[in-house]
């Protein structure tokens, strides 16, 4: 069949307008398949997670990056050491004067103010250590008696000794606290016009307070207070009974440490 040319030259520019109209259709294809669906999110609406977590109102904010370095924590602070021990393994010696007055009786129906007066005294006193608290020692003590008011011819000597404890109640300053009991063994002789009266027996309960300021690490000195109750079993013929014999003290003392606060 023959086809005239006026129909091929229509054909012909039917086709070439056909061509034309699909190009632009297959580029705009080619350029949605080369694009990230994630930029195409930024530059367009939001996701619906997105718009879920956004609050109304308000620009939506990043989240900051986690950060991949592990947390610091602070050191835990080193424990407080115990202070010092001032006191355990010590040698303390103390040398006390004081104003003794006796009171109480002697013997049955025999008060002590009948024998002798007031007078003073002079302690010794050797510890150890054995705390940062306690010590553990000897006490040795003299005393002089001068004339009693019932019989101004008549003094009296006393001589004690025995064992204590003492409770140190500080430690780190200078001055020291001490509270102290004791036990032992005491005598007393009397001068009278009827001649030598001796007396003894046990002193069953001695109780000291007292305090020593130290001026040097080894040298102190401080109050003293005192009371002691003893007993006579030993008496003078003619007198029976052991009643409680009391005497009391008031002084200073003064005391070496070695090896020294």
């Amino acid at each position: 069949m023959r086809i005239r040319p006026a129909r091929l030259l229509l054909l012909s520019i039917v086709s070439s307008a056909a061509t034309s109209l699909a190009a632009p259709a297959a580029r705009g294809e080619d350029a949605g398949e080369g694009t990230d669906p994630q930029e195409a999110r930024e530059g367009g609406e939001p996701d619906d997670e997105e718009a879920d977590e956004a609050p109304a109102g308000k620009p939506r904010t990043a989240k900051p990056p986690e950060s991949d370095e592990p947390e610091t924590t602070e050191p835990l602070p080193e424990p407080v050491p115990p202070a010092r021990d001032l006191l355990g393994g010590h040698l303390v010696l103390g040398l006390g004067a004081a104003w003794t007055t006796p009171s109480g009786d002697l013997a049955d129906g025999v008060a002590a103010t009948t024998r002798a007066g007031d007078g003073y005294s002079l302690a010794l006193d050797a510890g150890l250590g054995v705390s940062r608290n306690v010590v553990l020692g000897l006490w040795a003590a003299y005393g002089s008696h001068g004339a009693a008011e019932a019989c101004r011819e008549c003094s009296g000597v006393t001589m004690s000794g025995g064992a204590f404890v003492r409770y140190h109640l500080v430690q780190g300053v200078r001055f020291d606290p001490w509270m102290l009991a004791g036990v032992g063994f005491t005598s007393a002789t009397y001068d009278s016009p009827a001649g030598d009266l001796s007396y003894s027996g046990p002193e069953w309960l001695r109780l000291a307070v007292g305090g020593d300021w130290y001026a040097w690490s080894g040298l102190g000195f401080g109050p003293w207070l005192e009371a002691s109750a003893d007993s006579f079993t030993s008496r003078p013929a003619g007198e029976s009974g052991s009643p409680i014999h009391w005497t009391y003290r008031a002084g200073a003392r003064i005391v070496f440490d070695t090896p020294g606060k």
